[in-house]
């Protein structure tokens, strides 16, 4: 069981993804400002964040939680293609693909299945390589 952070502004996308990994621990916030309020105060072992969202978005989100958190592990599961995406370095899941198979990343990412997805730049399919 992992404990995951959720990072999405839209109510109804937080609850389908604590739904669909309701294995895991998980903890929603609507926005970047208030995930790195709550990576202050507890351990996270991945971070799903949406990337288009008010206050602070995603890839700020990214960058601020790296400089106080190098270690922090995030997905960005978006449908849209910010610029900056590109420059990050994280695995991008596109909004557009099926729950199923998205959970099936999430859940391949924290390690229950051995396998690290990667992520060659913004837009791309992350794609599972043998091992860890």
């Amino acid at each position: 069981m992992a404990h995951l952070l959720i990072v999405d502004d839209d109510p109804v996308v937080q609850r389908t993804l604590m739904r669909a990994l309701r294995d895991h621990i998980c903890i929603a916030a609507s926005n970047g400002l208030e995930a790195l309020r709550l990576l202050g105060t507890q351990a996270f072992d991945l971070v799903i964040t949406d990337v288009d969202m008010p206050v602070m978005n995603g890839v700020d989100f990214y960058r601020r939680a790296h400089e106080r958190f190098p270690s922090l592990r995030v997905i960005f599961r978006t449908g849209s293609k910010f610029p900056d995406l590109a420059t990050v370095g994280a695995p991008v899941v596109p909004k557009e693909w099926p729950m199923s198979i998205a959970v099936d990343v999430i859940e391949s990412y924290v390690g229950f299945r051995g396998v690290v997805p990667v992520n060659a730049g913004q837009g791309e399919a992350v794609s599972e390589v043998g091992g860890r």
